[in-house]
């Protein structure tokens, strides 16, 4: 039987993905026809070596579901994106043990296509310092660090050097790297840091910690004074960094649930001109002048949510003013009806920029602390949380997070322009339809 063209489909997915033990992680499948298809079967499977594990599989006629042995309570098909043809998986609280390839099968009556990702599996553990005591003429300080994948490298600073030390590791049940190193340090070392980094995360803990050493102090003096420091640990955590690595880790997170948003041809002002792919829009005023079509300047996504997490991003970088966010299913029903004359502060939440501003003021005054321009905000909306958070891609920073309070109902991206004049006409707005799922690699291109 030749395949019914409208059933020949392909599926795409990340080639990687990164996933932190301990959170839930999205392995991406998409169907390229953008619909679900008629008899739909879907199979996830995990290949190690060649070995094969069935992890998934889900019968859309029937709706029935059958999960691989352990993951009864672990693998969640993203059903809200189904009728778009997003056959996604989620793993839920992701282990060490969970890293490998993982294989999406999708058949139809007439056709069938497969795909494949990586999943790689990272955790950021803790560190900390203790002061062990004189150790001959000087005083012996122990790093140590637990709750790490893969193994981290451990190094110990001091203000003018790096020195490099024996460290000795080992894993536990879970898989996870513990590591220890030592070294005596003189009494009067000052500032002293054990650095740690992971391989793959790029992520790193720092504690420092202050020796000091008065030269004409008695000896029972000096033996109170290290019993001092012994119990009180004196140690001190660089904020600054671990704030900024907070954040990075936090962005990660986010951009592992990217969702494939396109706008909704349907759902606009009559003035925005939305591309035929569906990911750019632009302001096209009306010949006969500003007022013919009143209204707020927005454009829909053509899904909304109501559970999960999701996060998209849009190149905002030739366009002076903004305006983008989720809004309500109401907010969207009065835009399709063409009275939807502004957003109501109750029923939308967006990061906005106005005349060289950006809007709330807490957006601007965390922007304004970057060299690096907006040129890419991402959007994360969290049910779980109920919140919806905006990203300075480029810096891989959070911008401004805000509660979502609102009756339960879908809530959909909305994309807005102001009314442009002369040049500004054709600069659009565009959603970036990512292929490299897990981390931005070329930012600098738009």
């Amino acid at each position: 039987m030749v395949p019914q063209e409208e059933e020949n489909f392909e599926l795409s997915s990340s080639p990687s993905i990164t996933g932190e033990v301990g959170e839930d992680v999205v392995l991406l499948c998409q169907i390229s026809l953008g619909k679900q298809l008629q008899n739909m079967e879907v199979q996830w499977k995990k290949i190690i070596g060649n070995h094969v594990s069935n992890i998934y599989q889900f019968t859309a006629l029937t709706a029935q579901e059958i999960f691989g042995q352990g993951y009864q309570n672990r693998a969640v098909l993203m059903k809200t994106g189904i009728a778009s043809g997003n056959v996604s998986l989620m793993l839920k609280k992701v282990r060490v043990s969970d890293e490998g390839v993982y294989r999406c099968i999708v058949n139809s009556v007439d056709w069938s296509d497969d795909t494949q990702t990586v999943l790689h599996v990272t955790a950021v553990g803790n560190v900390s310092v203790e002061i062990g005591g004189p150790d001959g003429d000087g005083i012996k300080v122990v790093c140590r660090s637990t709750g790490w994948f893969p193994k981290p490298d451990l190094h110990w600073l001091t203000k003018s050097s790096q020195v490099n030390q024996q460290c000795e590791s080992k894993q536990d049940y879970e898989q996870l790297f513990s590591l220890s190193s030592s070294m005596t340090v003189s009494r009067d070392m000052g500032e002293i840091t054990c650095s740690v980094q992971g391989r793959r995360s790029q992520m790193r803990q720092n504690v420092t910690i202050f020796l000091s050493h008065k030269r004409k102090m008695s000896q029972r003096k000096r033996n109170d004074e290290e019993q001092k420091m012994i119990q009180d640990n004196q140690m001190k955590i660089n904020e600054s960094e671990h704030k900024e690595h907070q954040w990075m880790l936090e962005f990660r997170k986010a951009r592992n649930y990217l969702v494939q948003v396109h706008l909704d041809q349907k759902c606009k002002h009559p003035e925005l001109l939305v591309s035929s792919d569906c990911s750019k829009v632009h302001h096209q005023p009306a010949s006969g002048g500003a007022d013919v079509f009143p209204g707020a300047l927005i454009v829909i996504g053509n899904e909304g949510y109501m559970d999960g997490r999701q996060y998209w991003e849009v190149n905002v970088k030739d366009v002076p003013d903004w305006e983008l966010g989720v809004l309500t299913e109401d907010q969207r029903s009065k835009l399709e009806a063409g009275k939807l004359d502004a957003l109501e502060e109750e029923q939308s939440w967006s990061l906005r920029r106005s005349d060289g501003r950006y809007h709330p003021e807490e957006a601007n005054s965390e922007l304004e602390k970057y060299s690096l321009s907006l040129k890419v905000v991402g959007i994360y909306l969290d049910w779980k949380e109920k919140s919806v958070s905006f990203y300075h891609v480029k810096a891989m920073t959070a911008i401004v997070k805000m509660p979502v309070s609102t009756t339960p109902q879908k809530l959909y991206p909305f994309f807005s322009l102001c009314h442009s004049k002369g040049h500004d006409r054709e600069k659009a707005l565009t959603i970036l339809h990512n292929k490299d799922w897990d981390f931005p690699e070329h930012i600098e291109a738009f």
